[in-house]
């Protein structure tokens, strides 16, 4: 009997390491109860109808923050102090001179944040304003229009460089962390007789930076 025996090739083996890097997204959006159909995208329209005694209208943006990082910073700032007439720019309504949230006195503008601190409240991780500011904000606000005389509605001088209003970790207490993404920034403005009519501007930023943030050990 004839026994052939086999043989066989040599093998060779290696490995790859297969590596995907994932981008970091943040995306903010804009909206408002008091959106125009005269205006588009994230713009906020107030009505105004001066009483000799003063009157207030306020309306908020909510800035929702979507992002794939672990923690993020909104920040905000206005282009200009005052709003300011777009047809003579020598008309404006002056930013209120607040530097602690207060009622707003008569022909001003400023800004808010429902402060109220649960975790139902989409506000309740504000960081970045001054919490003698944050303390005197009332805990809720409404849509006004032409309320007069002029309510006691808490307002602060809205500023013109970035400004954190909120930082979060998004590695903690999930459930807050979904309900925290979304923030509102309330504005008012009053005017009386002396107010001149027309239509008043100011530009708002606000930026949403993504952050890394190491998870608790």
């Amino acid at each position: 009997m004839l026994l052939i025996t086999p043989t066989y090739a040599q093998t060779s083996q290696t490995t790859t390491n297969l590596s995907l890097s994932v981008s970091q997204v943040i995306s903010l959006t804009i909206t408002s109860p008091c959106d125009s159909s005269s205006y588009t995208g994230n713009d906020l329209s107030l009505s105004l109808t001066p009483k000799t005694t003063g009157a207030m209208s306020s309306c908020p943006n909510i800035i929702t923050i979507s992002t794939n990082t672990t923690g993020f910073q909104l920040l905000f700032k206005s282009n200009s102090a005052n709003l300011v007439n777009t047809t003579n720019n020598s008309y404006v309504i002056a930013s209120t001179t607040n530097t602690t949230a207060n009622a707003l006195p008569v022909n001003a503008w400023g800004y808010a944040i429902p402060a109220t601190n649960n975790a139902t409240n989409p506000n309740h991780s504000i960081l970045g304003i001054p919490s003698t500011m944050l303390t005197n904000f009332n805990n809720s606000y409404t849509t006004r229009t032409d309320i007069t005389p002029i309510p006691s509605d808490k307002y602060a001088k809205t500023p013109t460089t970035d400004t954190v209003i909120k930082q979060l970790s998004l590695n903690t207490t999930p459930t807050a962390a979904l309900q925290d993404n979304q923030t509102t920034v309330y504005y008012a403005a009053t005017a009386d007789l002396n107010t001149k009519a027309g239509e008043y501007k100011a530009r708002m930023t606000y930026t949403g930076v993504g952050e890394e943030i190491a998870e608790p050990v």
